[in-house]
């Protein structure tokens, strides 16, 4: 099954909250090129987030710890031996994406050192038991990590042009945009349609310029016998060390921009160079600066001061009392949450200070987890030029049970994609100009979730149920309602939701829904459509 992560924060994740897309750098290779091989029986399983046949894994001996990426290695022995490998395209664990550069590196490293390592041990490609298809698939996988040598001649290419005036082609001009503008243009459709809107191609150049060097190094893990194999770290990495990681891009960028007016003037001077060189050599320079710079821009956004704990982006219903009186009870929105701490927006009073103890209920699928929390942080908003208390930052004081119970609901799941409608894919050229694109230009709009309490016409409940609404569209919109148990087709809710300082009714119909599996309980998300009179 796919690799997938759960924090969306990650140095390999683009996440974007204006359009709200959440892409990240293996998408292509699980979502599409895995598919591809699981055609040719050729899939095989990464690290983690596989199951293996005991019979077929001892008739090999066990796991092939002869390299440093068992995974790759003990598919291919598997291949040989005539086992089938199957690739079931959904995600069913989520673990920890590397949050900085140095760790992303040293992963990718220890990626192409261990698949230089299987080349040699196996073959691959000149070798019995695999079929032609898996063959070239796997060579495939081997031979990708040479892109980062043809990378190196793409970043100094222009850089040497421009220094000493050496044509690298004759035909400049009009003769040579005839033939490179179809031909790029032609490469980035293809790339974008073959990859079914994952492809993303000026991100991926971004991560090509990021990973080079590193790519380049672990290559030369053919000419070495002995590798140790070493857990990815996953934390955020010293400023020094990341400097150090940074040095390949640093001097792409450095040669690049200093390359562009040494051309201008062997041109102008020195008539070293022809006028359609230095603009095509000047262009492309520019182009791999400006590559070079988004990459050292993203990490050291990457790099600053984060939480010791990923913060999940999951609205939850709560109900809590501030300042240990019953009349502070207030029915909010816990947001931002981690097994250590999550902010929460409700109507709260002004008189709550950093250091007061909260207590209550957070409502989960499987029932309410009772919670006490200390407030690290008052944020005020500004609302017609008086200030009010818009959200409090709170650190949890939980019992191991409790951890347990919240942990198994935050790490279980995609549920913070589902809930906040985050996409992958982007509109490829073909979707846009035929109008059959998945997901309207520019994004969907964000939800702004809000506390419900509910009942439904006809139907006996002992207590109101609990859960969210988005009221972010028109109150006449079809709403997004979440709620933990599963309501009747076309029942007629009736709900109170609780926004800033007052709490409204609302009637409508329940409409079509979709399920996320979460735990040991689903919730469920439902379109309802209001009442014009309500």
């Amino acid at each position: 099954t796919p690799q997938d992560f759960y924090n969306l924060d990650s140095f390999q994740h683009h996440k974007q909250t204006d359009n709200i897309k959440a892409w990240h750098e293996q998408a292509v290779f699980f979502r599409v090129i895995q598919r591809g091989k699981d055609y040719w029986n050729a899939a095989f399983f990464c690290g983690s987030c596989a199951v293996i046949r005991r019979t077929a894994l001892e008739d090999i001996g066990g796991f092939a710890t002869g390299t440093i990426t068992e995974d790759l290695h003990t598919s291919v022995k598997l291949h040989k031996k005539g086992f089938r490998s199957v690739y079931h395209a959904e995600s069913l664990a989520f673990g920890l994406a590397p949050s900085s550069m140095v760790p992303f590196l040293k992963q990718r490293i220890r990626w192409g050192q261990g698949a230089m390592q299987a080349w040699k041990q196996e073959g691959v490609f000149f070798c019995r038991g695999l079929t032609m298809a898996q063959r070239i698939n796997y060579l495939a996988s081997s031979i990708t990590y040479f892109d980062g040598w043809q990378k190196i001649f793409y970043y100094t290419a222009p850089v040497i042009v421009l220094t000493t005036g050496v044509m690298p082609v004759q035909a400049l001009g009009v003769d040579f945009l005839l033939h490179f503008v179809p031909y790029f243009l032609l490469s980035y459709w293809m790339f974008e349609e073959v990859n079914r809107g994952y492809g993303r191609s000026l991100i991926i150049e971004q991560y090509n310029m990021a990973r080079f060097a590193s790519m380049a190094w672990s290559t030369l893990a053919i000419f070495k016998k002995d590798l140790r194999f070493a857990v990815t770290p996953k934390g955020l990495s010293q400023a020094k060390e990341t400097s150090w990681y940074l040095l390949p891009q640093t001097l792409i960028l450095t040669l690049n921009l200093l390359a562009i007016p040494v051309g201008i003037v062997l041109y102008q001077t020195y008539h070293r160079l022809t006028l359609d060189g230095l603009l095509v050599c000047g262009v492309w320079a520019s182009v791999n600066l400006l590559l070079a710079a988004s990459v050292v821009l993203f990490t050291r956004g990457r790099s600053k001061f984060k939480r010791a704990e990923y913060r999940f982006p999951i609205p939850l219903p709560a109900n809590l009392t501030l300042n240990n009186s019953s009349s502070n009870q207030v029915y909010g929105v816990i947001d931002n949450i981690s097994a250590t701490g999550f902010r929460f927006y409700a109507p709260i009073d002004d008189s709550v200070q950093v250091g007061h103890t909260v207590e209550g209920e957070i409502f989960l699928p499987t029932g309410p987890l009772r919670i006490q929390a200390e407030i690290k942080a008052v944020v005020l908003g500004l609302n017609q030029e008086e200030h009010y208390v818009k959200t409090i930052g709170c650190q949890f004081k939980l019992e191991s049970h409790q951890e347990n119970t919240l942990a198994q609901f935050l790490y279980g799941s995609d549920l913070q994609k589902r809930m906040g409608d985050l996409q992958e894919t982007v509109t490829t050229p073909i979707d846009h100009y035929s109008g059959l694109a998945a997901v309207v230009r520019g994004g969907r709009r964000i939800a702004n979730w809000t506390p419900i309490s509910y009942t439904l016409d006809g139907y006996a409940q002992s207590k109101p149920g609990v859960g969210l609404i988005d009221v972010s569209s028109d109150p006449f919109e079809t709403k997004q309602v979440m709620v933990y148990s599963p309501l009747p087709e076309k029942a007629r809710m009736e709900l109170n939701y609780h926004s800033r300082g007052k709490i409204s009714k609302l009637s409508g119909t329940i409409g079509r829904h979709e399920q996320a599996d979460v735990s040991s309980s689903p919730i469920y998300r439902y379109e309802l459509t209001p009442e014009r009179d309500a």
